[in-house]
């Protein structure tokens, strides 16, 4: 059997632990120690109020315009939604425009279809060439052909934040 060693080292260096294990003193601690300083009371965290000014005031939302069009004919037998309600409307405009215009052609208006299902009695008519300017009406906005020779448009235009 051959020796564990190359015959030219001899059984066990003296030092051996130096060259297969290396320098184990670690020296960071103290290095660390130097360029550190301990507190022994260090202050209590205390959460303070961030200041912010506030955008409010100073930065003003864009208005919408909504531009809706629908041709209201007088075959419907139920009420159409012309506009949906809007919490943020500031303003809205109907006008109603009839293909074949008579005295008396016009559209009812109401906002719920419930207030349309007698013409007879309705929330509201609107004539052919008349415009209708509801400010503050965040409502729903419903219409059905009132009496009317042929289909009557009604474009309507919603302003909201």
């Amino acid at each position: 059997m051959s020796a564990p060693w190359p015959d030219h080292f001899p059984s066990e260096p003296e030092n051996f632990g130096k060259l297969h294990v290396g320098d184990i003193h670690d020296d960071d601690a103290q290095i660390i120690d130097d360029d550190l300083r301990e507190v022994d009371n260090a202050p209590d965290p205390v959460a303070e109020p961030i200041p912010y000014a506030s955008t409010k005031d100073t930065i003003k939302r864009h208005t919408r315009l909504t531009p809706i069009s629908i041709n209201v004919d007088p075959a419907w037998s139920t009420p159409t939604l012309l506009i949906p309600a809007n919490p943020d409307r500031t303003g809205l405009q109907i006008k109603a425009t009839s293909a074949t215009p008579t005295a008396t052609d016009y559209v009812a208006i109401g906002s719920d279809p419930g207030q349309l299902q007698n013409v007879s009695n309705v929330a509201g008519k609107l004539f052919h060439g008349q415009t209708l300017s509801l400010d503050y009406h965040t409502g729903a906005v419903w219409v059905t052909a009132g009496a009317s020779a042929g289909v009557i448009n009604v474009s309507a235009w919603e302003t909201a934040k």
